[in-house]
């Protein structure tokens, strides 16, 4: 390439670039210019500044990068306000550091933002996991006598417990508890005798209760062994358990359960047994919702805590107990035995709730040890995030780790040594008057906590003076280089009272000869728009409006995801260009699939995903020749390679050119393939049809043609022929039918559904009644010969 043809290029391109940065530019100002305050003009949009120059007689808001017309040069002093997004890191602890008896898992732990409305800050977590974290695991048992085999076992196991609880870390804490259902009909049995032993005569066990707390969180791991040891069984009524009681009390009861704050907390709830959600309680005449509280008391000499409300409260719904456990940065691993369907309903329940891990349980709990230690690996080597919202701010998360989830949320495969990254991004998306504070839970892996302050008031207006000298003797208060009138006034100073004949040709676009555009009202020499709940008028000449852009597909400028009104034009987004924004700027779908993967084949370009085809070719890929010396040279062999029979194919030698060999090929990709083989189209009257030229490695031209486009064009004239043949046959069938039933008797067939009766009395006046009984009566005729006289039948 030359040197003076890359300074073409170069100069082409940076034509485009400016004529864009302008285009931007002039967008900028249409969309600031339309604010008439301080404060709206800095929420419109992040770019834009409000110039309080005393002198400034142009529109006050303005981008900033016109931020040149609003400086005082003698002083150097600028007069624009406009405040900028910040981001400012609070607390940002080394990972592995100790901060108290903390281990620093993620970092940072606090951050500040200061937000313009619809502005987005980003910034990064990383979570790192380490040695030896503290863990709290709440054993918590399904203890209706169904269990009592899957119980033992675990009991028989209560030393490989603890030991493998050790293996996962060195600082742990065991606790107890355990649940069946609430102790009232039709969940229990309340049958005589039922109540206070409702295993019934043969056997003994405790009455039916909702949820008992048996032993706190420990290290002692003799009393959690000898506290395992002493829980008895009960019963219920019906299948379904108390499981949701029961997480929710060991959730919320935090000092009670004995839960620490700088540790990782797992309930392990094993059952065999389906559960009742919120409502279900009705059906005890229960209908005071659970409130998410701890309600648990020791009873007389009991070892253990009970939950008090069982009988009083339901259960808790779905939503409610994932936000307790989220609240308390709890998981819960279900082991679940029984039927292979509840663990599938378990699974369903855990995409819900959350913070959740299900496995099988074995018919006899053997598999305890491995639900414990596979589901805590699988929990801390995937790394995700919870983002709790607060109102007017939207916080979003991006995984950015060599593994992710499918859904690209998750961190997976995190070990030691590894880090997990996200990219959190906050979005100021409505004005807030106080501080918005939220969290972001890295779960298992600590906390992020997030303060976010509003930037939608400007600092001038905290100095406004109130029946200012500057506006006409104290009729209006001066804000920010503007004075804001009282009740009455009117004018850039508050001078008008609108008692004077006006001068309206300050209201009068150059150009045009309507009062502000017909959309508003000059008062003082300004238009004041008119107000419509469905368009906003505005600008200088009221000659802007955001409902006036072209639509795509009904929609202004093709709808949100393709670009916005603004000042009657449409600002399109990045991957959308035109004056509707109807023109999609991807070329994907101008490769032709299976092709060459070049935009249009390398032979035209790509204009709204459809292909502008250079001259000589064609196609919706730009894929056929149509002018190309190979394909007009040999038009006349392929046509006759068309009309001749694969055995015939040497009679076309004589038509076909020297070293031109016309080929039928059964397979078109094999004839590509093996030569470099350019597409031909060749129309003919009421026919077309498609061939290859290519040249081998000695030069010969071979012409092949593509049987499949003509094999489909056949069949298509057959199936019209054959579709032509029997629209007739149905046609002559229809024309036949109406020729024999319809033509000979047209009057019977079209009869009128009226009929007309003479009285043959009618007119009869002092006459006596006609006699009519020797007559027949005829269907026909007229009405005077309706009535006709028997005839005499002879017999023979």
């Amino acid at each position: 390439m030359s040197k003076g043809f890359r300074s073409l290029i170069l100069l082409l391109l940076l034509s485009s670039l400016h004529t864009t940065y302008l285009q931007s530019i002039d967008i900028q100002r249409n969309t600031c210019s339309r604010e008439s305050s301080c404060s709206k003009c800095l929420n419109v949009a992040h770019y834009c500044g409000w110039c309080t120059h005393p002198s400034f007689n142009s529109t006050r808001c303005i981008p900033h990068l016109d931020e040149d017309t609003c400086i005082e040069y003698s002083s150097n002093t600028s007069y624009l306000q406009h405040l900028s997004s910040s981001l400012t890191i609070l607390e940002n602890y080394p990972l592995g550091s100790s901060r108290g008896n903390q281990i620093i898992l993620t970092q940072p732990q606090r951050v500040k933002l200061e937000l313009r409305l619809g502005e987005t800050k980003s910034f990064n977590i990383t979570s790192s996991p380490a040695p030896g974290y503290p863990l709290d695991l709440y054993l918590l048992m399904d203890l209706s006598t169904s269990m009592r085999v899957g119980f033992m076992q675990i009991q028989s196991v209560s030393q490989e417990l603890v030991d493998t609880v050790r293996n996962i870390t060195s600082d742990y804490m065991l606790g107890i508890g355990s649940f069946v259902d609430k102790p009232i009909a039709p969940f229990r049995d309340g049958s005589f005798g039922r109540i206070e032993n409702p295993c019934g005569p043969r056997e003994t066990c405790l009455p039916t209760y909702g949820f008992h707390h048996s032993l706190n969180l420990t290290q002692n791991f003799t009393l959690f062994n000898d506290t395992l040891f002493r829980q008895e069984f009960s019963r219920n009524q019906d299948n379904p358990e108390g499981t949701f009681d029961a997480i929710m009390q060991s959730a919320v009861c935090t000092n009670e359960i004995g839960w620490r704050p700088n540790s990782r907390h797992l309930i392990l709830v094993v059952t065999d047994g389906t559960f009742h959600i919120a409502h279900d309680g009705k059906l005890a005449g229960i209908i005071e919702p659970n409130d998410g509280r701890c309600h648990l008391e020791y009873e007389g000499d009991d070892t253990f805590a009970t939950y008090v409300e069982s009988t009083k409260q339901d259960y808790p719904s779905i939503g409610h107990l994932g936000a307790k456990l989220q609240e308390n940065n709890i998981f819960v691993i279900f082991a679940i035995g029984g039927a292979a369907n509840q663990v599938h309903l378990y699974n369903i329940l855990s995409r819900e709730l959350g913070r959740s891990w299900v496995a099988k349980l074995e018919d006899r709990a053997e598999n305890v040890l491995d639900i414990i230690s596979d589901a805590y690996m699988s929990l801390s080597q995937n790394v995700n995030i919870e983002l709790q919202q607060v109102p007017g701010v939207r916080i979003t998360s991006t995984a950015q780790c060599d593994q992710v989830s499918p859904d690209g949320e998750d961190c997976v495969g995190i070990n030691l040594g590894d880090q997990a990254q996200f990219r959190i991004d906050v979005t100021l998306e409505k004005c807030i008057s106080q501080t918005a504070v939220g969290q972001i839970n890295v779960l298992l892996y600590g906390k992020v906590g997030v303060e976010v302050d509003a930037l939608c008031s400007c600092p001038c207006e905290a100095e406004a003076v109130e029946n200012s000298p500057d506006c006409s003797d104290g009729n209006g208060t001066f804000v920010c280089g503007i004075c804001e009138c009282n009740a009455g006034r009117f004018g850039d100073i508050c001078d008008c009272t609108g008692e004077a004949p006006q001068d309206v040709s300050a209201c009068i676009k150059p150009g045009s000869n309507s009062v502000c555009s017909k959309r508003g009202q000059c008062v003082c020499g300004r238009c004041e728009c008119d107000q419509r709940h469905d368009n906003n008028i505005y600008g200088r000449y009221c000659e802007c409006s955001d409902t006036s852009c072209g639509r795509v597909n009904s929609m202004l400028c093709g709808g949100m995801e393709r670009g916005t009104c603004a000042c009657n034009q449409c600002q399109c987004r990045p991957e959308y260009s035109g004056s509707e924004c109807e023109c999609s700027l991807s070329k994907l779908k101008c490769i032709e699939p299976g092709g060459n993967g070049l935009v249009c084949a390398g032979r035209g370009t790509c204009n709204c995903e459809e292909c502008l085809c250079q001259e000589g070719y064609l196609g919706e890929f730009c894929q056929y020749y149509t002018e190309a010396s190979d394909c007009l040279d040999n038009v006349g062999c392929a046509e006759c390679a068309v009309n001749s029979t694969i055995s015939n194919l040497s009679d076309c030698r004589s038509v076909c050119a020297n070293n031109h060999i016309p080929v039928k090929t059964a397979n078109d990709v094999d004839f590509i393939n093996n030569y470099t083989a350019g597409v031909c189209l060749r129309e003919v009257p009421n026919c077309y049809f498609l061939y290859y030229v290519a040249r081998d490695d000695n030069g010969i031209v071979l012409v092949g043609l593509v049987i499949g486009i003509i094999l489909l064009v056949i069949i298509k004239v057959i199936f019209y022929y054959l579709e032509y043949r029997e629209y007739k046959d149905w046609d002559k069938e229809v024309r036949d039918a109406i020729a024999s039933k319809f033509v000979e008797a047209p009057k019977e067939f079209h009869k009128s559904v009226i009929q007309e009766t003479t009285n043959p009395a009618f007119g009869l006046k002092n006459k006596q009644p006609l006699d009519i009984s020797g007559y027949q009566v005829q269907s026909s005729g007229p009405p005077q010969n309706r009535y006709a006289p028997l005839q005499e039948s002879t017999t023979m």
